[in-house]
C-alpha cells in the first residue's frame, strides 16, 4: 500500500470509475481502506485466520492475546482494552510500552 493507497470504492469514485462506494459484499456500508476489517458480512472465520497465521508465525502467546482483544474491540467500535501484563515479565513489560504508545498513535494505523 504506497501512500496510504487502497483500490476501493470509495476510492474510484474519486475518478468516476463506479456509480456508488457502497460494500460489494451488500453490508450497506462504504467500502473505505479499513472497512475489510469491520464488514458485518465477513465471517468470523476470518479473525480466526489471523490468529491462526499469527500462531502458525511462532507470535509469543501476550503479543498474539493483546493483538486479537485489540482487534476484536476496534471492529466492534469498542474501546481498546488496556494491556495488563505481569510487572515482572520483561515481555510483558515492552507490550504493555508498545500497547500504550500504539493507543498514542491509533489503532487504525495499526491494522492497515
Amino acid at each position: 500500500m504506497i501512500h496510504n493507497w487502497q483500490y476501493t470504492k470509495s476510492c474510484t469514485m474519486l475518478f468516476q470509475e463506479t456509480e456508488n462506494s457502497s460494500c460489494p459484499m451488500g453490508c450497506g456500508m462504504d467500502e473505505s481502506a479499513m472497512h475489510h476489517l469491520g464488514c458485518t458480512t465477513l465471517p468470523a472465520s476470518d479473525l480466526r485466520s489471523i490468529n491462526r497465521w499469527m500462531s502458525h508465525q511462532n507470535t509469543a502467546p501476550p503479543v498474539q492475546l493483546a493483538i486479537m482483544r485489540s482487534l476484536k474491540a476496534w471492529i466492534s467500535n469498542e474501546s481498546i482494552p488496556q494491556f495488563n501484563g505481569d510487572a515482572s515479565n520483561k515481555l510483558d513489560r515492552i507490550m504493555a510500552l508498545a500497547h500504550a504508545e500504539q493507543s498514542l498513535i491509533g489503532w487504525t494505523q495499526a491494522f492497515k
